[in-house]
């Protein structure tokens, strides 16, 4: 996943609940990342169905209106249904797609966002 983390110049985690389990060898890599401003993780106020999605939705409409026309989007959830978000951010001239990491069971929905040249 670090390796993943790399490759993009912006991550966002969302997420409702609590529960998920890094490696400690994680932690240096993401605290840099975190004091670079290039990862940001985000808890939902509250813990509702569906939370981490409408969290989703709110932050990639956000990220649409500041980032760069350049911008790829990328969703890593298994939850087909953030597929809605992935074309609407289509449908305003954005690249995005939805990578599903089939799983167990993910507790966290990442987007990701780089600039394309």
């Amino acid at each position: 996943m670090l390796k993943d983390l790399e490759q993009f110049s912006q991550v966002l985690i969302c997420y409702a609940q609590s529960g998920a389990k890094i490696p400690l060898d994680w932690l240096m890599p993401l605290t840099a990342m975190v004091n670079a401003e290039r990862l940001k993780i985000i808890k939902m106020p509250s813990g509702g169905k569906n939370a981490a999605d409408f969290g989703i939705c709110f932050l990639a409409g956000m990220l649409m209106a500041e980032q760069p026309k350049n911008t790829h989007f990328v969703i890593v959830s298994d939850d087909a249904d953030l597929d809605h978000t992935i074309k609407l951010l289509k449908s305003y001239g954005r690249t995005a797609e939805r990578i599903s990491l089939k799983k167990e069971e993910v507790t966290t929905t990442i987007v990701n966002i780089k600039e394309t040249t």
